[in-house]
């Protein structure tokens, strides 16, 4: 019999993830996708990017007390070191990281 356990994400301490609470019924989803591209693009592999969506892991969108969707988050070392809520204009995103 086969059993599912749990995998971990592991992530080196030192890489910054920039977590994505989304709504995938909601306006804008599509728009965040290209963006997340683009800044995966810039940054390589110095910057994890992990989607959440709001429907998939509602206790996820409330232990971070997102109000506002999209809203981007950046986490380094398990402390929030930026935060940005709704969609960014333009090549506003990559900078800001």
């Amino acid at each position: 019999m086969e059993t599912n356990t749990f995998q971990p994400i592991l992530i080196a301490p030192q890489t910054a993830v920039l977590l994505v609470f989304v709504s995938v019924g909601r306006p804008g989803r599509g728009t965040v996708e290209p963006l997340l591209q683009t800044v995966r693009a810039q940054v390589g592999g110095s910057l994890r990017i992990l989607t959440i969506d709001e429907a998939g892991h509602p206790e996820v969108i409330r232990s971070f007390s997102v109000t506002k969707l999209p809203t981007f988050v950046l986490v380094q070392q398990g402390s929030e070191i930026w935060r940005y809520e709704g969609l960014p204009v333009g090549a506003e995103l990559v900078p800001a990281l």
